[in-house]
């Protein structure tokens, strides 16, 4: 659908329903959406109407990245040369081994730009289904505790049209790509404070993120800490684990391991697991992880623990915890995997 599509209201009453059972969201109370989004750093003096490049270096209108504005994160300088720029992937070709993992957040994205109508369709199903009076702009001055318990619009662009994507903060979760590393500088002092920069950008107040699983993450493993010290995705899931490894329910790492065979869901009345979907798979909470992943695990798990003989729970940018132990790896790290023969349908909206 095209971000601009004003005589969407002019259509046959049955044709409009229709495109709202297509184009809505899932929503159960435990199903949220995942999204794509890829970090890369720009120079200041770049031009911010610069046309990024796309992920797969075609210049595909599907395939063009949305790039949230330069200024839509305060504080997302990590030096005084570069800048976050937020690509929200439609695709996640040249990121990911499959070129069709697609954004949740996309769903609806046609809906909500395109007119007043649905916007107001989509805000009437909120209300019903998360008790949410409404879904309003994001504001960065609104306080962090207040601002996350609704779901939030936010405007995005692809250099050609301008649209608007919804996050639900409280369900979603973000899959975050890093182009390069080098905006961590080069020093240990930057690596040793840089924990966390963009949590507050996607998600709720605790601490949700997602990456997917690399098997090369275990191999050439550094020695005693130097993991902490890394310019890589495993160096920053050891810096935020040890940041916060005294509170677990503020938390909450999800590994997405897409080369582990497809589970299944069952069927009986037990608690259901969390299960999140992109366009095109669900996926769910597994049961059991692969041998690459457990003892990936372990070596973050030795890594923490030779940390706290070390340094003790004192972190260099002040934090310190206050509780008796630190909590094992697993109880803030979950995996998720391909649920079988499944993908997201009417029939679980």
């Amino acid at each position: 659908m095209a971000s601009t599509f004003h005589f969407f209201s002019r259509l046959p009453a049955e044709l409009r329903v229709l495109v709202w059972e297509l184009a809505l969201r899932p929503c159960t109370p435990y199903m949220g959406g995942l999204n794509y989004v890829s970090v890369q750093w720009k120079d200041d003096e770049d031009d911010a109407d610069t046309k990024p490049s796309t992920v797969t270096g075609k210049n595909d209108v599907d395939t063009k990245p949305l790039t949230f504005p330069h200024n839509w994160r305060d504080g997302s300088k990590l030096d005084q040369r570069k800048r976050a720029q937020y690509l929200c992937n439609r695709a996640q070709d040249g990121v990911a081994s499959n070129p069709d993992y697609r954004s949740a957040c996309l769903w609806d994205s046609g809906l909500l730009t395109a007119c007043k109508e649905s916007r107001d369709v989509i805000m009437r199903r909120y209300r019903k289904y998360e008790q949410s009076t409404q879904i309003c702009p994001w504001n960065p001055n609104k306080h962090i505790f207040n601002l996350y318990q609704k779901p939030t619009i936010e405007p995005v662009s692809d250099r050609d049209e301008d649209w608007f994507i919804l996050f639900q903060h409280n369900k979603d979760l973000t899959c975050l790509t890093f182009w390069n590393w080098e905006a961590l500088g080069n020093s240990l002092e930057h690596r040793f404070g840089w924990t966390w920069q963009y949590d507050c950008a996607f998600i709720s107040t605790d601490l949700m993120l997602a990456c997917e699983f690399d098997t090369s993450w275990i191999l050439d493993w550094p020695r005693k800490e130097k993991v902490f010290f890394e310019a890589s995705t495993r160096g920053l899931l050891a810096r935020v684990l040890r940041d916060r490894a005294d509170k677990p329910g503020e938390c909450s790492i999800w590994l997405i391991d897409r080369k582990a065979a497809p589970q299944k869901i069952s069927g009986s009345r037990e608690t259901p697991r969390r299960t999140f979907y992109d366009m095109d798979q669900h996926y769910v909470e597994a049961k059991h992880v692969s041998a690459e992943v457990s003892e990936f695990l372990d070596k973050l798990e030795n890594a923490l623990s030779y940390w706290e003989s070390v340094y003790g729970r004192d972190i260099d940018d002040g934090f310190s915890t206050d509780s008796d132990e630190w909590h094992e790896v697993g109880e803030c790290v979950k995996v998720l995997v391909r649920v079988r023969d499944s993908r997201p349908t009417t029939e679980t909206r």
